[in-house]
């Protein structure tokens, strides 16, 4: 199962799935917009083209949107 480390000094475990950041990015954008999940769901699909990129065509994305 594949994990992302989080450095936290409180009681949050140190490491979380994948899955359950995704989840978590979709709530904190649903929480951001007050959005009832369309654009939480636009937002992943979004990321997820951009970690499928090669850098080349991530550096001309993140030129024109930061």
């Amino acid at each position: 199962m594949v994990s992302s480390r989080i450095n936290r000094k409180d009681n949050m475990p140190k490491t979380i799935t994948i899955n359950k950041a995704v989840e978590r990015m979709i709530t904190a954008v649903n929480i951001v917009t007050g959005d009832d999940g369309h654009r939480s769901q636009e937002a992943v699909k979004t990321f997820i083209e951009l970690l499928k990129m090669e850098d080349k065509a991530y550096e001309k994305q993140q030129k024109f949107y930061g």
